[in-house]
């Protein structure tokens, strides 16, 4: 319970500042560096590393220091600074262990695959993540170990591996229950929903990204609370709802300029596409008008909006939404070019069944021929592609 933690800290520091404990100070302000950017309290919480780093360089405290610093250019990777972050933290990493900060390593490697998540390159990520994780999954830290797996989950997924980000998931699930973290779970919840909405399964990505929502807005987590909101919008737009996917990329985008947060770039760019693509179907005017609704938004009237606006959408009877999975992994066999009796074959239904399956999405999306139904398929995959 972060409120359990915050007192403790306050303690910590009532204890030691009488007693000038540079050490124990030292911590204090490292853990509330870190806590406070898990509230988006960005300017905060360099204040209190930059304060923690200090005190740890005048008394030679390698520990706390190199954990205190990878906190910190955390933040950098959080506003942008990615060249800066990289650097900073692969120096570090050359000499942590051997100087005595080994327990930075974790949140070191963190860095470095969230820096090449933000900059759309997650071969780079799995490559930095993967060997650290595997060499210590059956022995290290569980927090630590989490702290490497979330991201690898993510940029396995961002590659299309999506049954290695499922594992990944699954262990850090188990690391959660271990620890009773509502926060990583939460964290899994928001992943696997991503993980869903890449195999179309948007009931279950919505399910999943609600969850992590309730979890993030209860602990005050405000970055989580903005991806979580995208995540929501991502959502919407693949079931055709505009306005809403709309409103929720604007409410996200001004929280990220109030909290000072830069979206990677595989965001921002999915975020766009999806915008470019209604501006077509909608019009500009159209557009602008629903951003500007969501751009209103503070970030708790957005939560409401969001949980409010699942609970009044229904199932449509028409639309890709209205879709079941086994009829989008018809179309997605269609668009492959199969015929029906290759689809039944793969599917290990009747010939009869995918032609059943055919004429109902046909008449669901308003199409009358396998072209256009693989037209719509190939587009909705460029969506996707994050």
């Amino acid at each position: 319970d972060e409120a359990l933690v915050m007192a403790d800290l306050q303690v910590l520091r009532d204890r030691a500042a009488p007693l000038g404990a540079s050490y124990f100070l030292a911590w204090y302000h490292g853990l509330l560096g870190y806590f406070l950017t898990r509230r988006g309290e960005l300017p905060s919480a360099r204040r209190e590393l930059d304060t923690a780093i200090e005190m740890c360089d005048l008394i030679g405290e390698p520990v706390s220091g190199s954990m205190s610093k990878a906190w910190r250019w955390a933040i950098d990777v959080m506003e942008g600074d990615d060249d800066g972050a990289h650097r900073r933290s692969a120096a570090l990493l050359e000499r942590a262990s051997a100087s005595g900060g080994g327990l930075a390593v974790a949140d070191l490697l963190a860095n470095l695959g969230r820096v090449a998540i933000a900059q759309g390159d997650a071969q780079a990520a799995v490559e930095v993540l993967a060997p650290a994780y595997e060499a210590q999954r059956g022995h290290g830290i569980p927090f630590l170990l989490a702290t490497m797996a979330m991201p690898l989950a993510t940029a396995h997924r961002m590659l299309g591996e999506l049954d290695r980000a499922d594992a990944l998931l699954d262990d850090l699930a188990g690391l959660a229950d271990g620890l009773g973290n509502d926060w990583v779970a939460a964290v899994v919840d928001l992943e696997r929903s991503c993980v869903a909405l890449a195999r179309d399964d948007l009931e279950e990505a919505d399910a999943l990204a609600h969850s992590a929502l309730a979890v993030f807005a209860r602990c005050g987590r405000r970055p989580d609370v903005v991806a979580a909101i995208e995540q929501l919008g991502d959502i919407a737009a693949s079931a055709d709802g505009a306005a809403e996917a709309l409103r929720c990329f604007a409410a996200a985008d001004t929280a990220r300029t109030e909290i000072g947060l830069v979206a990677p770039s595989p965001v921002g760019d999915a975020i766009e596409r999806w915008r470019a693509a209604f501006v077509q179907s909608l019009g500009a005017e159209t557009v602008e008008e629903h951003w500007a609704e969501g751009a209103a938004l503070t970030l708790d009237e957005a939560v409401e909006y969001v949980s409010r606006a699942r609970g009044e959408r229904k199932r449509p009877s028409a639309g890709w939404a209205s879709l079941t999975p086994t009829e989008r992994r018809v179309v997605e066999l269609v668009a492959e070019g199969l015929t029906n009796p290759q689809i039944a074959e793969r599917m290990f239904i009747a010939r009869g069944t995918v032609k059943v399956h055919v004429s109902h999405v046909f008449a669901k999306l308003g199409m009358s021929n396998r072209a256009e139904l693989a037209a719509i398929a190939t587009r909705r995959a460029v969506g996707r592609d994050r």
